[in-house]
């Protein structure tokens, strides 16, 4: 939340953030085989997806898919068939990140509202 929200852009909070984003992201692809090259890219998607969830929560412009190509070093027809699936998914991860972790802070909050109540009385 620190990183989404407080612009607090520490190397280490993305560091972490997107090792957890490839540990889910890699436990989805369930042992498929795949390009060594092509791992290596989508380890380097991984960090461009976390930014770009980062930049739609704050209301800026994301990655459009030919940006991506280019950054990644592919063709735009490899990107559409190999990479954009997978560019959907990294960033689906990173959302739902968010949803949980902004729901897990909603119901701590709760929790010591309702604790405060309760010892009030």
């Amino acid at each position: 939340l620190l990183w989404n929200y407080s612009e607090n852009t520490c190397w280490e909070h993305q560091v972490e953030i997107t090792q957890w984003g490839w540990s889910a992201f890699a436990a989805q692809l369930d042992g498929k085989k795949m390009a060594g090259k092509t791992q290596e890219r989508l380890r380097a998607l991984i960090w461009l997806a976390a930014q770009d969830v980062k930049s739609e929560l704050a209301g800026r412009e994301v990655y459009q898919y030919k940006e991506l190509a280019g950054l990644v070093g592919v063709s735009e027809k490899n990107w559409s068939e190999t990479f954009t699936r997978h560019w959907l998914t990294m960033r689906a991860i990173f959302l739902r990140l968010d949803q949980a972790s902004l729901l897990s802070v909603s119901e701590s909050r709760s929790e010591q509202v309702a604790f405060n109540l309760y010892a009030l009385n």
